[in-house]
């Protein structure tokens, strides 16, 4: 045990005495503080790695090291897959509001009216059974014209402006059959 102590000592004098000379031969002072953090680690893992030895802990030092920089890697790997997860995610999803936007598209088409715009909020809370389910729909639309048509504005008596026409009706009725969403959380702005 006591040579065990000296051992060490003597390793920490002659390692204090090299990185003094290598002080010393430094031509520049801006590097002496880089040098002087280098060995003071390197003091410090002097000390450190007979401590370990002697107190029995855990292995060797560099067991330790292991150890660490194994659930560093580990860690970091798990950030990367999250982080490629998370990508792969809303690219589903992407993907998956775009196929609805076509079909409600398709379904308004099937009217006889053009859609200029369609919008489609969906159900984001991952930890719910309905992930993913629309909650709402909203489309602008028109009334579709052939190139040589003519326009005549239409003239309704005793007609209620706020009432919604046969076709936005139709098409409320049809994405709510073909989703399962309320006709209450479907917009159709003409």
């Amino acid at each position: 045990m006591f040579q065990e102590i000296l051992s060490i000592i003597r390793k920490i004098v002659i390692f204090s005495l090299i990185s003094f000379v290598v002080l010393e031969l430094v031509p520049k002072e801006e590097y002496k503080k880089y040098i002087n953090l280098f060995t003071g680690m390197v003091l410090i893992i002097i000390i450190v790695t007979p401590v370990y030895e002697l107190l029995n802990q855990s292995g060797s030092f560099s067991d330790v090291m292991d150890q660490y920089l194994l659930k560093s890697e580990v860690r970091d790997q798990n950030m990367y897959f999250n982080e490629y997860d998370q990508m792969r995610t809303e690219a589903v999803i992407s993907e998956y509001k775009d196929q609805m936007i076509a079909n409600i598209t398709e379904i308004i088409e099937s009217e006889q009216l053009v859609a200029n715009s369609v919008d489609v909020t969906f159900n984001m809370d991952t930890e719910s059974g309905n992930f993913l389910a629309i909650t709402g729909v909203t489309a602008v639309v028109a009334k579709k014209y052939e190139e040589e048509s003519i326009r005549i504005k239409e003239i309704v008596l005793n007609a209620n402006e706020n009432a919604e026409s046969v076709q936005i009706i139709n098409i409320k009725n049809k994405i709510s059959q073909f989703y399962n969403i309320e006709t209450d959380n479907i917009n159709i702005i003409k």
